[in-house]
């Protein structure tokens, strides 16, 4: 058996083995941010020395921090866990996997931001052994996802709860033209350059918009219980499913029951 074989044979006994550890956190359960301790949020992206890693990931780290910036949740600050990677390519399917399972070891991770590739998500369509791929992960733990970025067909039937996106499913990008043409994305555009003195990348005021829609949803799905912070992981996951008429700088955006974005882009 070759080493990658090996490899991913021990991703899958993890995998099986994190889903047994976190039953009981499964999509009914809730997590509880003590007094005085942070929401914490898993960013996961491809850090890779690639065209996506280098060219996209470090302004798209810029608008999930900027997006967050000083705001709570029902007066608990944010803590974004953006140390992760997840590179693109269906030969990383098992590192992936091995990454997601690190972020759903900590049990105070509510949500993910990320991944940025379907690849990264779930392999190629149709997914090898999706049973022990990233987005299967999350979903056996509950664990909301939202992204700005994949547009993979399948990846809604492996994360049937948990996945999200800013983005509208299929190759076809036309509509992302009729985003950057719209006047509260160009003055996004513009803030984002008086702030880091450059040009945001592509997919940039997608992943802006992802965070600004997490946030707002957990502190839908949360209430503060004895000075604690409970948050319902179900509840927040409907609450991000469920999204319509949610007002971003990329325009109304309505996810659809796939958890994708639908593909009208309107100014609101």
């Amino acid at each position: 058996m070759s080493r990658f074989r090996l490899s991913f044979a021990f991703v899958v006994v993890v995998a099986v083995a994190v889903g047994s550890t976190l039953a009981s956190a499964g999509t009914g359960s809730s997590v509880v941010v003590p007094r005085g301790q942070p929401v914490q949020i898993a960013v996961v992206l491809d850090r890779g020395d690639g065209s996506i890693g280098t060219v996209l990931t470090p302004s798209i780290r810029n608008v999930i921090q900027m997006a967050v910036g000083s705001r709570t949740v029902r007066g608990f600050k944010v803590q974004l866990n953006d140390a992760f990677d997840a590179r693109c390519g269906d030969d990383q399917t098992g590192a992936n996997a091995v990454t997601a399972t690190t972020v759903v070891s900590n049990p105070r991770n509510v949500a993910v931001i990320g991944h940025m590739c379907s690849t990264a998500f779930a392999g190629s369509s149709p997914p090898p052994n999706a049973d022990a791929t990233a987005l299967s992960i999350y979903e056996n733990s509950g664990i909301v996802t939202i992204n700005g970025s994949t547009t993979g067909g399948w990846l809604p039937g492996v994360g049937p709860n948990v996945f999200n996106a800013t983005a509208v499913a299929g190759d076809n990008f036309d509509w992302y033209d009729q985003v950057k043409a719209l006047s509260s994305d160009q003055a996004w555009e513009a803030a984002y350059f008086s702030k880091f003195g450059e040009s945001s990348g592509l997919f940039a005021d997608l992943y802006f918009d992802a965070t600004k829609l997490l946030l707002t949803r957990l502190t839908q799905a949360s209430k503060v219980v004895n000075g604690q912070l409970v948050i319902d992981r179900a509840e927040l996951a409907s609450a991000v499913r469920n999204t319509t008429g949610f007002c971003g700088v990329t325009g109304t955006i309505n996810l659809d029951p796939s958890g994708y974005r639908t593909n009208a882009v309107t100014a609101c």
